[in-house]
Formats: C-alpha cells, sequence, structure tokens
C-alpha cells in the first residue's frame, strides 16, 4: 500500500523521517522538493542509477562508506525494476546497505522508476515484509498550490486558487504560474493564463490551448516554428504592452522542456496532452525540413541560455535577446 507523498513531507520539513524510504514513480516537482528537504537539513545527496539488474559490490562500497567530511548523506538508488527482479548475491548486497542506513548518518532512497501498477504487489525474493512505497503520481495538487501560496506569502485568494487549480497543470507548471503571477501581478496572468481580473473566476481566453487569442503564446508557437518575421513583430508587441523578458522566456522554456523530453524518446503523463501533441508535431515539421528536429531545439535553447545569462550579468536591452531567440531556430549551415 502506497503512502501519502504529502504526508511524508510534512513529516520531513520538521525532521521527521525513516531511514529507509521506499517511492515509486516519477515526478521532477517532487523530487526537487525531497533533495532540497534535505539539503535544508544538512544531508548531501548522492544518486546513483542501478542500470545493472541487481546491486553489486559498487553500490555496497558507497552504501557502506563514511566520512569525517560528509556527516550526514542521502544514498538515493533509482531502477526501472524492484527487489523480486534480483539476484540472491543482489538481494544479500542490498539488505547490507539497508541495514547500515541511520537517519543520523546515512538516509537510503529507494525508488522504482516505474509507476504503480494498481493493487499489484511487489514481493522480494528474501520474504522481507511488504514494503509501503510512497507514491510520487498521486499527488494532491491542492495542498502543493496551498505550500507554493504560502512560500509567496499567500498573496493568491481563494479565487485565484481556484482559477489555477481549473487549468489542471502539473505541478512543475503550477509552480511557475504562482511564480510568475506573483512577480507579474493580474496583468501578467490576465494575458498569459486567461485570468478575468474582474470577473475573478473564469476566462473569456482559453489559457493554454488557443494561443492565437493570447500574443505570449503566439510569440511561442512562432519560434517554435521558426517563422521568425512573425516571431520578431510580436516580440516587439509584447515588450510595448508591457511584457515582461524573463517570464515569455519562462513561458517558451516550459514547450522546451517538454521538446527535448521527446527528443529522448520519453513521455511524461503529467505534462498537459495538447501541448505535448503540440511539440510532436513541432518535431515533425522540423524533420521534414531538416531532417533533424534536435538540432533546431538546440538553437532555440542555445539563444535562451546565452539571453537568460546576459540579462542578468551584462548591459543588452530586452529587445535585443527577444530578437535574438525570436530569429534563433534559424539554421546557419
Amino acid at each position: 500500500m502506497a503512502a501519502s507523498a504529502e504526508i511524508f513531507f510534512e513529516g520531513l520539513w520538521k525532521g521527521n523521517f525513516p531511514e529507509f524510504i521506499q517511492i515509486r514513480g516519477e515526478n521532477p516537482f517532487l523530487e526537487r522538493e525531497l533533495r532540497t528537504s534535505f539539503k535544508n537539513l544538512g544531508f548531501d545527496i548522492f544518486r546513483e542509477d542501478l542500470k545493472t539488474s541487481s546491486p553489486n559490490g559498487a553500490l555496497e562500497d558507497i552504501g557502506l562508506a563514511t566520512s569525517l567530511f560528509q556527516p550526514r548523506r542521502v544514498l538515493w538508488v533509482q531502477s526501472k525494476t524492484g527487489s523480486d527482479k534480483w539476484s540472491k548475491e543482489g538481494l544479500r548486497i542490498w539488505n547490507r546497505i539497508v541495514s547500515n542506513a541511520d537517519p543520523e548518518t546515512m538516509v537510503l532512497i529507494f525508488q522504482i522508476t516505474t509507476a504503480p501498477s494498481g493493487a499489484k504487489k511487489t514481493k522480494s525474493k528474501d520474504d522481507s515484509p511488504a514494503a509501503e512505497f510512497i507514491n510520487f503520481q498521486a499527488v494532491d495538487k491542492t495542498f502543493w498550490l496551498e505550500q507554493l501560496n504560502l512560500r509567496r506569502k499567500k498573496f493568491l485568494d481563494p479565487g485565484r486558487r481556484g482559477f489555477i487549480m481549473n487549468l489542471d497543470l502539473d505541478l512543475m507548471a503550477m509552480e511557475n504560474a504562482v511564480e510568475l503571477w506573483s512577480l507579474g501581478g493580474d496583468g501578467w496572468a490576465t494575458d498569459n493564463l486567461g485570468w478575468a481580473s474582474k470577473g475573478g473566476s473564469s476566462a473569456a481566453i482559453n489559457p493554454l490551448g488557443n494561443s492565437s487569442a493570447n500574443p505570449s503564446f503566439a510569440w511561442v508557437d512562432a519560434v517554435l516554428d521558426g517563422r521568425e518575421s512573425e516571431a520578431a513583430l510580436l516580440s516587439k508587441e509584447l515588450l510595448n504592452g508591457g511584457g515582461e523578458f524573463l517570464m515569455l522566456l519562462g513561458l517558451l522554456t516550459k514547450s522546451l522542456k517538454i521538446w527535448a523530453m521527446l527528443e529522448e524518446g520519453r513521455v511524461d503523463s503529467t505534462q498537459p496532452p495538447f501541448l505535448v501533441s503540440k511539440l510532436q508535431k513541432v518535431r515533425k515539421t522540423w524533420q521534414q525540413r531538416e531532417g533533424n528536429s534536435a538540432a533546431a531545439l538546440q538553437r532555440i535553447l542555445h539563444w535562451c541560455a546565452n539571453s537568460d545569462f546576459w540579462i542578468k550579468s551584462k548591459p543588452v536591452d530586452d529587445e535585443s535577446l527577444m530578437l535574438r531567440i525570436s530569429e534563433s531556430s534559424r539554421s546557419h549551415r
């Protein structure tokens, strides 16, 4: 039976946690939250991908090692399979590592990256008691929205929180929306999410799907599709209308992350389906143009990374950076 991730984190934030933590499924937001929480408690994090079929001596060396300079550490082991697929020797090695775990010195995390499969239970060859897993794919979004709002001084009232919940965003996208709303205010939320600031509950603009009704999303689409002249014109209009460069860059980056995921052959079920579908079409377009969609992605990523660095370290204006990004998909071969 899987435990609630929210109950686990509430205990972790108070410094209460077991020496051996078992997780099922993947969730980038919760994984980052887990790393941050342990670092705040003074732990160093060591992540190991169990690429071999069973734990081996190299993993045991890491699990049993001690250091005067790293008195508190977390060994985070990721695997695509549970212990029922391991060899007897692998199980013996793993049991020695587990027995060495201690909340004051070495916390052990075992994450099975495949999603939970209903009521099916994982049984170990060593006949150990059935494990209780924290399910990283069954999350209470209301709980996490409250946490995100609390960390930003509770600026979102119930109506605004309800609006965000109705967008049906994954946790990473929800955090992005809350962060940008806290920075840009209702004006940003109206332009970019479709928040009806006067009505306070619904939007005349489809918040994510109809980019033609929203210049910010239209700009992102133009950049992704390589429509450089249109993207450049839209970028100028956005900045003249009070658009914030970093917020627009964050909006583009969300699509680029999904594109990169698709290039790696991964499909994240937590991402909005329409965005995944849109990026699949973008990839197909570039494959038809150049025989390779990854190259266009790398060109856009290059200019996004440079622009993010320059805006924070060099005297360069937003309009120049927006123009660079708007034309970034162009091949100079």
